[in-house]
């Protein structure tokens, strides 16, 4: 095995905090592919050379910047999560943004229908040799704590798969200004474990939020492009990449 110089930057580690989906977990849903699959069973169009990118940008300015105001307006708690009324506003903002106008109300309805059925049959997937990767972190004295970006407690699910017992401190919040890259939930996890952040480690798998979150908590960031390759060529040189959580089991053990 060659030696990995950015594995130095992991000694003097006390804690490991972990992001969920695409780190301990499969990716739940892929969201591009739902979409079109959902718009093109109601009969709603999306220009063909439209890419994913482009898709996102249409969602995050139109429905997402929406709920965003929402939440800031309303001066949400940080455990806020939206109602099913809200999802519906959601869904009439995005649907008016690629053009939908006759029927938009019963579209919207419908659509949110759709969303609620694939979620509730949607089981999250434990990514392979996470629950051997956390207990021997663990017998080897780190804390480990998550810290997701999330509408509702992950703890339910980390019981089902046996694991949340590892976990010293589980953070989550989808609120702006609380959520990823902010380092508000890093911070708060430091704290509760009563390590200087300079202490711990943030593993995720995307530079924007979890790079970033850890960066601006004065974290060091381990970046994770086993199950999502597409971070790969912009990583920025001073961070640790590694393909999976037995990698990383081996630079801290």
């Amino acid at each position: 095995m060659c030696f990995n110089p950015l594995s130095m930057k992991l000694s003097d580690v006390s804690a490991v905090i972990f992001d969920l989906g695409g780190t301990l977990y499969h990716p739940a849903v892929q969201l591009c592919d739902t979409i079109r699959e959902f718009l093109f069973r109601l009969g709603i169009s999306v220009q063909k050379h439209m890419t994913d990118d482009e898709l996102i940008e249409v969602l995050t300015n139109s429905a997402e910047a929406w709920l965003d105001n929402f939440m800031l307006v309303n001066n949400v708690d940080v455990h806020w999560r939206p109602s099913q009324a809200e999802w519906l506003k959601y869904d009439l903002v995005f649907l008016q943004t690629i053009g939908v106008s006759d029927n938009l109300s019963e579209l919207a309805h419908e659509y949110q229908k759709m969303w609620e059925e694939r979620l509730a049959h949607t089981v999250p997937v434990l990514v392979d040799g996470v629950t051997e990767a956390l207990d021997t972190l663990k017998q080897h004295g780190y804390d480990l704590a998550v810290a997701s970006n999330r509408f509702g407690s992950p703890s339910g699910f980390l019981d089902e798969h046996r694991i949340l017992h590892f976990f010293d401190a589980v953070e989550y919040t989808s609120v702006p200004g609380y959520r990823k890259p902010s380092p508000y939930m890093l911070l708060r996890v430091a704290e509760r474990l009563g390590y200087n952040p300079r202490r711990c480690i943030y593993v995720g798998n995307t530079i924007g939020l979890d790079v970033m979150a850890a960066k601006n908590a004065d974290m060091r960031p381990v970046l994770l492009t086993g199950i999502d390759h597409r971070e790969t060529g912009r990583v920025p040189e001073d961070v640790v990449v590694i393909d999976s959580i037995a990698e990383l089991v081996r630079m801290l053990v």
